[in-house]
């Protein structure tokens, strides 16, 4: 059960007033906390990838937030001035979060003595909490209660407060939007990056990828790329010259590379990028798709290329010329996805990645099949199919199917 902070604070100013007059010397409950977040400079463990770190950072013992794999230490010191030993506790209500632990602990700081003039006794504990996923979203109170020895008219009561925070997972404006088409012809080099990360810098981000068929052989970054974002500071701990900065986590981007073949013409799939907080039992994860297509009749300068060897790569049977009038004007009607170049000069033609036009498209009327398209533009069935590789079935084309052609391609 947990009591509303405002509550809490009401009931442990009421509890003190009233302690603090029928108790003289009164009993001190001080709080000193510190905050750690696994892999980084402020692990709790000192140690991130086998090498040492400075370890958790003060905070102020008040109001402090959390997100999960953190772990918050609150050393607890209990004292007042007379020789009358002390116990400490947490209290039931609201008692423990889960998970937590209240247990002895050594006393930091200087140690006072006790002696007949200035009597001193002190007690110490330690509050240790890692929150987990489940708890999420959820506020909480301690409260320790102290007392000495068989004097429980002298107890005091001191509270203190705990918010763990979610992450706020987002693409930023460096990745595709969802459901974007890419062209990717035949012979290109694909590349398509997406970055995420938390909106409020406190939680790592992790980027994967799904939907894609192992078939298409896609190559995904299996590590974020170092971000080129200047540092801020991590919200979660105060500025402080005394201790190191934590520095917020930066950004996570990763990047989509892939290279169609010949065979996947007119081919496509969709790939899912999913963004969370770098945990495969993340608290959020979002998700954004694309969709690669490899758009027929192009291809992708290589380097090394010419007309001729294009020419023999595809079997075409046909000259260079033919593939150079293909491509000495600007298109007409341009895809924006994938342009193509226009070649004046046939020696020009040097620009890896550039795309080309392999032939001109042609969409089947009523009543054709691929003997009666071969006749009229001079190739054969085979040169058809083997251009045309998305066709498994020579008997069952449709009208308006497109088909890439290369006229004038009889052996």
């Amino acid at each position: 059960m947990h009591l509303k902070p405002l509550s809490i604070l009401v009931l442990a100013v009421l509890w003190s007033d009233c302690t603090a007059q029928s108790c003289s010397p009164a009993v001190n409950i001080d709080f000193k906390a510190s905050l750690g977040i696994k892999g980084d400079v402020t692990d709790p463990t000192r140690s991130v990838n086998n090498m040492p770190v400075y370890g958790p950072r003060s905070i102020p013992a008040e109001n402090m937030l959390m997100i999960p794999d953190s772990q918050l230490q609150m050393n607890v010191t209990v004292w007042w001035n007379s020789d009358q030993q002390l116990s400490a506790f947490a209290s039931e209500d609201p008692g423990l979060p889960n998970g937590a632990s209240f247990m002895p602990s050594s006393c930091y700081g200087e140690v006072r003595v006790s002696t007949l003039t200035d009597p001193y006794s002190s007690v110490c504990k330690s509050f240790l909490w890692t929150p987990n996923r489940e708890q999420v979203g959820t506020n909480y109170s301690v409260c320790v209660v102290a007392m000495p020895t068989n004097m429980i008219s002298c107890s005091v009561k001191k509270c203190f407060y705990v918010s763990v925070l979610a992450p706020k997972i987002v693409f930023d404006s460096l990745s595709p939007l969802d459901g974007q088409v890419f062209h990717s012809p035949v012979g290109c080099d694909l590349e398509v990056c997406v970055q995420a990360q938390d909106q409020y810098n406190r939680t790592h981000t992790d980027i994967f990828l799904t939907g894609v068929d192992q078939a298409y052989a896609a190559a995904f970054d299996s590590t974020c790329q170092p971000s080129s974002y200047p540092s801020t500071l991590n919200p979660l701990f105060p500025v402080s010259s005394a201790e190191p900065p934590s520095y917020a986590p930066g950004p996570c981007k990763k990047c989509l590379r892939w290279k169609a073949s010949p065979g996947h013409e007119n081919k496509n799939f969709t790939a899912c990028f999913v963004a969370s907080d770098a945990d495969v039992n993340s608290i959020l994860a979002i998700q954004r798709c694309i969709i690669v297509l490899v758009p027929k009749c192009k291809y992708c300068i290589q380097a090394g290329d010419s007309l001729h060897s294009i020419n023999r790569r595809f079997d075409f049977s046909s000259n260079w010329l033919q593939l150079w009038n293909t491509n000495g004007m600007s298109e007409l009607h341009p895809d924006p996805l994938s342009p193509t170049t226009a070649f004046g000069d046939p020696d020009e033609i040097t620009a890896t990645n550039a795309i080309i036009h392999l032939g001109p498209l042609y969409a089947i009327k009523v009543g054709e099949d691929l003997e009666h398209v071969a006749s009229r533009f001079r190739t054969t069935v085979k040169k058809i199919l083997q251009i045309n590789p998305d066709i498994s079935d020579p008997s069952a084309i449709s009208p308006g199917q497109v088909l890439c052609l290369i006229p004038c391609s009889m052996d």
